[in-house]
């Protein structure tokens, strides 16, 4: 809290390959569901807290204005000399080594077809 660090990776994922890392790293199947933005703030709203869905959805809202303007995504993250260290690692390593978090989590509800 109350530090930014530009995280990036050592390659870019989408979100079936991320469900794919959470699934293995978990040991269950964790299923990517698209979302539009309204519908993402309000979920990421209500995982972390109110206001916090507009901030992270800032950077989709902006790429979805400015399609043109995406070179800035593609660039390999390179860790600025004034931000605190960001060690990348294997996304599902990393899930693996926060299982315990994971599970504290209820299950999403299925959503009526």
């Amino acid at each position: 809290m109350g530090v930014s660090v530009l995280a990036g990776g050592k390659r870019a994922i989408n979100g079936a390959e991320l469900a794919r890392c959470f699934s293995e790293g978990l040991g269950r199947t964790i299923r990517y569901q698209s979302l539009d933005l309204d519908q993402f703030e309000l979920s990421i709203d209500q995982a972390i807290g109110p206001g916090v869905g507009k901030r992270i959805s800032a950077i989709f809202r902006f790429i979805e204005r400015h399609p043109d303007d995406l070179e800035f995504l593609a660039r390999p993250f390179v860790q600025p000399a004034q931000m605190p260290a960001f060690e990348a690692t294997d996304v599902t390593k990393w899930v693996a080594g926060h299982k315990a978090a994971y599970s504290m989590m209820p299950a999403p509800q299925a959503a009526n077809a």
